[in-house]
């Protein structure tokens, strides 16, 4: 379906603030949290005398700093469980201190192996802290480039490009991924890193016992001119961020004139939003695209007007934004998490939630918060049935529930295109699917044109291409070789030799290129 190229009612300020929302919850924070960094940054920078062009890249990197959080994330929950929990307590510690850093990471380990047997755990503990630094790099290394090539997307110009590089150095040199130390690391990430650790840390120590921690890690994290300026003044700063209306005032912020975006810019900004939810689980790589692809072709054929047929197309892309705020495990049916499934049946309500805010995204927003209803009312988050649920809404739970039976969740294996189609009709005889809807998902399923393989997308040959589609499943090398029938040492090979040819530096940037390029779609 193309999309209209005139002018859209949405701003790129809103599109940022929204991600910041969503990346605050990644990383165990409040959902306001990046947007009053943001505030706390801007007015510090203003206090600063910083010029006009400096707070702009200011201003986009601290509402984007977490941008790249949800890539590897499968890698930190096989090591350490909720990884949002991790997140939230490893970002407030001085990480190049082992003393505060090992507890926290044997405790988490250990937590999350615990119910396979002390032996097994202790095992997971001592191999987990073997390949601890590696893991930190590539785990770091995964969120900048994922983190930078979502913004080339967002067309960010190269400041805040290099600042989303950097978001994890620190003033001594001990930071992530590359070691920077002083003025080698970016203005903006200096002063973005000491504000948001400022707000971090409050809820944890009380303001007064923050800005003596502050000051103790002066030269260390920080840099000393910064903490200098920062501790006479942080008192009026935070009341002032206190008392802000987070996001009515971060939109003020924006330097310059509002920036809106066309149609065309707004969907692919939509697009990222797609792929940035996407990229939390493997088995869920392209969920987002397929489940719009599906929708749209569905209400395209039902005949729905042109402006619900948008709405839809930006509901199936946004409707998974709620997960944000779960950790792997549970979006993913571990047995630990399972008696949280109060929580994982409020992602709807999360997601809707957030997209409100945004008053050309309100009619999506009202669908996403429908995406599992049922025709009977068994649904959630409202338990809605009948009139209640439009014939967008039913469209979208149809065209979710086809495509994540095809990939599997919830402990559920993944079904072919036979299967699934069983599983739908299954559904509608039990009321939970309409059958108009239905069928039309169907329809749309089975006369969807494969994507066909093409010799050169960025240069790549098949075996390539191969390559890269299984590791963006997630897929060791060990498991990408014996499936290809290639040695793992092959596999690596053609993986890192693929790299520079699609311009990306980890595998995290692989798979994001991937799903750009249409290469996760499942087979008919």
């Amino acid at each position: 379906m193309g999309v209209d190229s005139g002018p859209s009612d949405i701003r790129r300020a809103e599109i940022v603030a929204l991600l910041a929302v969503a990346t605050s919850l990644a990383v165990g924070q409040p959902w306001d949290f990046g947007l009053r960094s943001c505030i706390l940054s801007m007015q510090f920078a203003t206090r600063l005398g910083l010029k006009a062009a400096e707070r702009d890249t200011l201003y986009w990197y601290a509402l984007l700093r977490f941008l790249g959080c949800n890539a590897e994330n499968h890698a930190l929950s096989d090591l350490f469980g909720d990884e949002i929990a991790l997140s939230r307590r490893y970002l407030s510690t001085d990480t190049a201190r082992p003393a505060e850093v090992l507890p926290l990471l044997v405790g988490m380990m250990w937590r999350a192996h615990a119910d396979r047997g002390p032996l097994a755990a202790l095992g997971a503990v001592a191999a987990g802290l073997l390949a601890g630094q590696s893991t930190g790099v590539l785990v770091a290394a995964g969120h900048c480039d994922v983190a930078q090539r979502l913004a080339v997307r967002l067309e960010f110009g190269d400041a805040v490009i290099e600042a989303l590089g950097q978001g994890r150095e620190r003033w001594d040199g001990k930071g992530l991924p590359r070691g920077l130390a002083g003025e080698q690391v970016m203005q903006a990430v200096r002063l973005v890193g000491l504000c948001q650790d400022v707000l971090m840390l409050m809820p944890l120590l009380g303001r007064d016992a923050t800005l003596r921690r502050i000051a103790d890690r002066q030269g260390i994290m920080y840099e000393p001119a910064l903490v200098e300026a920062f501790l006479p003044i942080a008192g009026a700063l935070l009341d002032d961020v206190e008392a802000a209306d987070a996001w009515t005032d971060v939109l003020a912020l924006e330097v310059g004139a509002p920036a809106h975006l066309d149609a065309q810019s707004a969907d692919d900004a939509y697009l990222v939003i797609a792929d940035f939810c996407d990229l939390k689980l493997p088995d869920a790589i392209n969920h987002s695209r397929a489940v719009a692809t599906l929708a749209e072709t569905a209400g395209a054929a039902l005949g729905l007007p042109a402006d619900e047929l948008l709405a839809l197309r930006h509901a199936a892309l946004l409707h998974d934004l709620g997960y944000a705020a779960l950790p792997v495990r549970a979006r993913g049916g571990h047995a630990a998490y399972r008696g949280a499934g109060g929580d994982i049946k409020l992602h709807p309500f999360h997601g809707e939630e957030m997209l409100m805010r945004l008053p050309a995204l309100r009619r999506a927003a009202a669908l996403v918060g429908r995406h599992h209803e049922a025709g009977d009312g068994s649904g959630y988050y409202r338990g809605l049935s009948g009139t209640a649920l439009t014939s967008a809404a039913r469209l979208l739970i149809a065209a979710e529930f086809y495509q994540t039976a095809r990939e599997g969740r919830f402990g559920r294996p993944p079904l072919d295109a036979s299967g699934a189609a069983a599983a739908m009709r299954a559904e509608v005889t039990a009321g939970h699917v309409d059958g108009d809807a239905a069928k039309a998902v169907l329809a749309a399923a089975g006369h969807k044109v494969p994507i066909k393989r093409r010799d050169l997308i960025a240069g790549l040959t098949n075996r390539e291409l191969d390559i890269l589609r299984l590791a963006a499943t997630g897929l060791s090398t060990k498991q990408i070789g014996a499936r290809l029938g290639i040695s793992p040492k092959t596999a690596d090979n053609h993986l890192q030799n693929l790299y520079p040819k699609i311009e990306v530096k980890t595998r995290a940037g692989a798979t994001l290129f991937a799903i750009e390029h249409g290469l996760c779609a499942l087979p008919k």
